[in-house]
C-alpha cells in the first residue's frame, strides 16, 4: 500500500515539474535546470 501512495505522490510531482508549475515548490531545481539549458 505505502508504495502505491509513494508512486502516485512522485507521479503527481513529476507532472506538476513538467508543466512548469513546481517552480515555487522546487525553486532551486528549476533555477539548476534553466541555467543549464
Amino acid at each position: 500500500m505505502l508504495g502505491i501512495i509513494m508512486l502516485a505522490v512522485l507521479t503527481v510531482l513529476s507532472l506538476i515539474l513538467i508543466s512548469g508549475k513546481g517552480g515555487i515548490l522546487l525553486a532551486g531545481y528549476n533555477t539548476l535546470s534553466k541555467e543549464e539549458k
